[in-house]
């Protein structure tokens, strides 16, 4: 078991926890990956002041994982977790309590890693311009090793989800195609070999151009999003948000000026973006809205940043942001109505970051968790919801 009874009795809460802090790398601030499994484990993993890769069970005592990383991700499930992480060597992957294993030899660009909730682990790399994807047992091992030909697989900075998995083990996987990169979508079946990548439906038949591409699973229902930009700069893409499906169509909310939405987010029945109210050159903070179920709804008045809806259990999805004083919050339930919420305590993110985005959100049945850094430390707060 990796909770604790400190750990315990956060998980029992029904509100956020106060955050437990680790020093971390203070020029730019912390960068943390978390994970969060059904029964209220998580695992955080970050780069102290030397660059070392550390990675905390449930608040403990971080341990060292590597003396550098290039890029790491967490996932947990329930009694397990596991980082994997890239550097010079290639790619590797440390499941808690067993041998590290390495996984790719050579170069990687970028990594993802999930769960299977039915035992073992999907791990997915970019390297040399292929998608390589791996079904791991629970120990780490590869069961399976694909090759799922010439792409890419999204990372802008921010918080990407282009890897998902289902609780009956079906995992999906978003991926951009060779030019001119549609949008590709893999399935697996727990067990079974990836089939083959497939065109999310509703692109155009002359190809656009997209950016912003994430996948997100509730139950067994799953959600991709997309952006297709009409101005790209040094904060990043404006345009048209988009949300669909492996078998729904991309489509999005009407807009006319589609120059001041960027960031877009999904969970199944819910799209989330950023849109300005006015001009404001060379920032990404803007007001906070949510579109479900035909019907859009501004979440903040005040400029945020990073909007990312969680699925929750009950049909419900959390969205979480972060201002200038700190985190911001809303829940909806089914009927897709947002209302503001609690959200995590303590100081706000780092106002710059690098490429790297310095926070990261996740969920997990009735759990949600929060790493962020701020002021040389690593923030982790935690919350059950009811």
């Amino acid at each position: 078991m990796l909770l604790d009874g400190m750990t315990l009795a956060v998980a029992a809460a029904t509100a956020w926890s106060q955050p437990i802090t680790f020093p971390g790398w203070p020029d730019f601030g912390p960068i943390p990956r978390t994970a969060i499994a059904t029964d209220g484990h998580h695992y955080t993993a970050w780069e102290d002041a030397q660059g070392a890769l550390l990675a905390s069970a449930d608040g403990a005592a971080p341990e060292r994982l590597a003396d550098r990383s290039d890029d790491y991700v967490a996932a947990a499930a329930p009694g397990r977790a596991a980082v994997a992480y890239s550097r010079g060597a290639g790619a590797f992957i440390a499941v808690r309590g067993e041998p590290q294993r390495r996984l790719v030899k050579g170069g990687v660009e970028d990594i993802a890693l999930a769960a299977d909730p039915r035992g073992g682990w999907v791990f997915v790399a970019q390297s040399k311009h292929h998608v390589l994807a791996f079904s791991l047992d629970r120990r780490g091992r590869t069961v399976r090793r694909q090759d799922l030909g010439n792409g890419a697989i999204e990372d802008w900075g921010r918080q990407s989800r282009v890897l998902t998995v289902t609780p009956s083990g079906r995992a999906y996987l978003a991926m951009y195609g060779p030019p001119p990169r549609p949008l590709l979508v893999v399935q697996r079946r727990h067990g079974g070999p990836w089939a083959k990548p497939v065109r999310v439906p509703g692109q155009p038949e002359r190809q656009a151009d997209y950016t912003d591409l994430s996948v997100v699973a509730a139950g067994e229902r799953v959600a991709i999003g997309a952006l297709t930009p009409t101005s790209c700069g040094d904060v990043g893409c404006a345009g048209f948000p988009l949300i669909g499906g492996p078998t729904e169509p991309l489509h999005g909310p009407r807009l006319t000026k589609p120059n001041r939405v960027f960031a877009p987010a999904v969970a199944p029945g819910v799209l989330v973006y950023q849109q300005k109210t006015g001009k404001k050159s060379f920032s990404r903070s803007a007001p906070v809205v949510a579109v479900a179920g035909g019907r859009g709804q501004r979440l903040t008045g005040a400029p945020a940043a990073e909007p990312v809806p969680l699925p929750l259990s009950g049909g419900r999805t959390l969205v979480l942001w972060t201002t200038a004083k700190g985190w911001g919050a809303a829940l909806a339930h089914a009927d897709g109505r947002f209302r503001s919420i609690s959200a995590p305590p303590g100081p706000p993110t780092g106002r710059f970051h690098t490429a790297d985005t310095d926070r990261d959100v996740q969920s997990a049945g009735r759990y949600a968790i929060a790493a962020w850094g701020a002021e040389g430390l690593v923030h982790i707060s935690v919350r059950r919801f009811p």
